[in-house]
């Protein structure tokens, strides 16, 4: 009898010690990643990388330059490429205050210029080939706030000063709200016609117009004056729409809605449904919400990325957005999955000059640093080579794209003077350089 019970007991722990084992292996199969998701060689199956908690963020790019402190606040930049020598470049920026001004820096951050007695700047832009009588010029413009009424001013590429030739520039007539204000401001000049038109954003647009309206740009007796063409787009009403981003080459107008993302628009006046929404994209994703767009040019005609600037606690965060759309929809405008960073912060404008130059060899990053008040000047080589996580590099090689450091850089103007601002003339670079210009 105690054999037989012993004999029992043995059985049934064995059966217990089976099923555990079985249960194990059950386990473990449920926890285990599949070959595919296991480390293969030197690269990681992005799959099993996607289901890894987000990697912390890469030390930020510092800047290789600063500009002296401006006088009060530093407003908007933009970048004026030379035409035959990038190195002799101007850097143009506002002093945002009653008592403003516009600020010419060189390429090295020393001062060259400055035009007082501009109250209020709002935004800067840059715009070349102008039709201005008989020769084309360059020209700067800016919103005087104040007077709700642009400023103009031609560049002397010889001398690199600015002179004013602002004519009839009033903005907004009477057919508009008196506490009507000026806001953002981009100009376009059109593949089409060869105009050159203004893109002003409006405070509030309580009357039911659209929140933008577009000016071209006439010049007459050695001025230039406005003339008015439309107004169009909406608007959700939260926040103040600042800043927008008009693409010469595909012919689009973009601008930041707080609440809506990122709203694009033909730029051209006169096609037919001009003023229907293309695309909205951008809504969702941000930690906090742009504060500044630039285009990036790859050296394929009509490529490159819409460049976002979007303000971390103690950086600032570069995410991108793919500037041709998707493969047959182009105004699928998908953000890129990898970000970079720079260690400016409070950013409030800026612009991006891709000819190679002394200190930029792969091209010039300007910035308007708010909480420093000075412009920040970065390499592009410096941010697209910066030290990223392995699952932000695995990204890229999965999503690489190369470009040709065999080609010579395009010119999507049409002839040379566009060039400079928009264009790529460094080296080439592959995926494994981290040839991205992804920003999350």
């Amino acid at each position: 009898m105690g054999r037989g019970l012993w004999a029992r007991n043995l059985y049934e722990m064995r059966r217990t010690l089976e099923f555990g084992a079985v249960l194990l292996a059950l386990l473990l199969a449920g926890c285990t990643a599949p070959p595919s998701k296991r480390r293969a060689g030197n690269l990681w199956d992005i799959g099993y990388l996607n289901s890894l908690p987000p990697p912390l963020d890469p030390e930020p790019v510092e800047p290789l330059l600063h500009s002296e402190s401006f006088p009060h606040m530093v407003g908007d930049v933009a970048i004026w490429g030379h035409p035959s020598d990038p190195n002799q470049s101007l850097v143009i920026a506002t002093d945002l205050s009653r008592k403003g001004a516009i600020l010419v820096f060189d390429t090295e951050g020393k001062p060259v210029q400055t035009l007082d007695g501009i109250a209020m700047p709002y935004g800067v832009e840059v715009q070349t080939q102008f039709n201005f009588g008989r020769r084309e010029i360059d020209i700067v413009a800016t919103i005087e706030r104040e007077t709700n009424r642009l400023r103009i001013f031609g560049i002397n590429p010889t001398k690199r000063k600015l002179w004013e030739i602002s004519g009839d520039t009033k903005l907004f007539s009477e057919n508009f709200p008196p506490d009507t204000s000026a806001q953002g401001l981009a100009l376009y000049r059109s593949q089409t016609d060869e105009r050159t038109y203004a893109f002003v954003s409006r405070k509030r647009n309580n009357d039911e117009g659209g929140i933008i309206l577009q000016y071209e740009l006439v010049a007459k007796d050695g001025r230039i004056s406005l003339k008015f063409i439309r107004d169009f787009g909406d608007f959700s009403h939260r926040g103040i729409v600042k800043v927008l981003l008009a693409d010469d080459y595909l012919g689009y107008l973009y601008y930041v809605d707080r609440s809506a993302g990122i709203r694009k628009y033909s730029a051209e006046p006169h096609l037919y449904g001009v003023n229907h929404e293309l695309a909205q994209f951008g809504a969702a994703g941000w930690r906090d919400y742009p504060t500044g767009l630039a285009l990036w040019n790859s050296r394929v005609v009509g490529k490159g990325y819409i460049m976002s600037v979007e303000k971390l606690i103690d950086r600032t965060a570069l995410r991108t957005f793919k500037r041709e759309g998707e493969v047959d929809e182009p105004n699928r405008h998908n953000i890129e999955g990898i970000y970079r960073t720079i260690s400016s912060s409070d950013i409030s404008g800026i612009d991006i000059c891709l000819l190679p130059m002394k200190m930029f060899p792969e091209g010039l990053i300007v910035v308007a640093n708010q909480n420093s008040s000075t412009l920040d000047y970065y390499s592009w080589r410096s941010i697209r080579s910066q030290n990223l996580s392995v699952r932000q590099r695995q990204t890229l090689r999965d999503n690489s794209v190369n470009w040709d450091s065999n080609s010579a850089p395009t010119n999507e103007s049409g002839s040379g003077a566009k060039a400079p601002r928009s264009e790529e003339s460094g080296e080439g670079t592959n995926s494994d350089e981290l040839t991205r210009n992804s920003i999350q």
